[in-house]
């Protein structure tokens, strides 16, 4: 009998000293794990399929000299990307001839109390049906649906950045508030498929405000759900000239200039990071303009490595992006 509690007593004294050797992280609370599976269901549900993080692909019956192209483009590692939104011009037989692009570019910015930023310029055309069609009155649609647009986006902040949906805060800033760069279709998605609105910032400048509404002279174009409305600020002054600093912002490349570059819009907006890259929200440049290693522009495939932007020299164009020219109102 004795030696029978002597054999127990050594096998509870060898399990004790066994739970006391594990560490404590290793033994997660009922309410530890209850958060786990809870944070799981969030960051694991995917919206839409996911796409590769470089995953351009051309458009077949395009015509024009310059390619449109879809999909997404990679331009630093997990780090900044570019995705395309695609306009249809309707032909003699009705049927729509994809002739451009409108660029989303997407950057990863710093990481600060469990929230990254993550900036965004330009928002692409919107819903095939939707307001770009009855802004231009028909002539052209959308091809590329919001959905379709945001799905890629979605793919860019989480699989491509690797950074959750409840830790993203998003900041847009407008190229210039025509409805192919500043579309309420684009920011009612992303709050649908679960990025928070209280977290989004959209700044305009504050030149470009009149047309953040106008496009409501034509009935059902451009129509903004309160909420996103009101997450909308206003930057620089009435008096900006060229390649003024309006603002600064610090991504994970660097720090980014938000400049004015009046013309196109009164408002337009370009962003520089130093002389490596420089986005440009119109075809069209006014002076002096920044120059840089690397022009991209809101419109038509990138094309790393354009030194040399369109620009207005007393008022004769002279040439310089290799893409197609933009003269229309975008």
């Amino acid at each position: 009998m004795k030696s029978t509690w002597k054999k127990l007593s050594l096998f509870l004294l060898l399990g004790n000293l066994f739970i006391a050797c594990v560490p404590v992280d290793s033994r997660p609370t009922d309410l530890e794990k209850l958060n786990e599976e809870e944070s799981s269901e969030v960051d694991t549900k995917k919206t839409y399929p996911s796409v590769s993080c470089n995953s351009r692909g051309n458009i077949s019956n395009n015509q024009n000299a310059f390619e449109v192209k879809t999909g997404i483009d990679e331009i630093e590692k997990g780090k900044f990307y570019v995705t395309y939104s695609v306009l249809g011009q309707k032909m003699s037989d009705n049927s729509l001839r994809a002739v451009e692009t409108a660029n989303t570019y997407v950057i990863k910015g710093l990481t600060l109390e469990n929230k990254t930023k993550v900036f965004i310029y330009g928002t692409g055309y919107g819903d095939p049906g939707g307001d770009i069609t009855q802004f231009r009155n028909g002539v052209n649609d959308s091809l590329t649906p919001t959905s379709e647009l945001i799905s890629n986006v979605d793919n860019i902040i989480q699989e491509c950045m690797g950074i959750r949906k409840n830790e993203t805060e998003i900041e847009y800033f407008s190229p210039h508030n025509h409805i192919d760069h500043f579309n309420p279709e684009f920011f009612e998605e992303i709050v649908n498929i679960g990025y928070s609105v209280e977290s989004m910032k959209l700044f305009s400048h504050i030149n470009d405000f009149p047309l953040i509404t106008g496009y409501n002279n034509k009935p059902g174009v451009g129509a903004w759900v309160s909420d996103i409305f009101n997450t909308i600020q206003s930057i620089g002054s009435v008096n900006d000239s060229c390649n003024t600093e309006v603002m600064t912002f610090e991504s994970v490349i660097g720090q980014w200039s938000v400049r004015s570059y009046p013309g196109h819009t009164p408002g337009t907006l370009n962003l520089i990071l130093n002389s490596k890259y420089h986005l440009t929200g119109s075809p069209i440049m006014c002076e002096p303009y920044e120059g840089s290693e690397n022009f991209l522009h809101v419109h038509s495939a990138v094309l790393k490595g354009v030194t040399t932007p369109k620009v207005i020299l007393n008022n004769v164009r002279t040439s310089g992006f290799t893409e197609r020219d933009h003269d229309h109102d975008h």
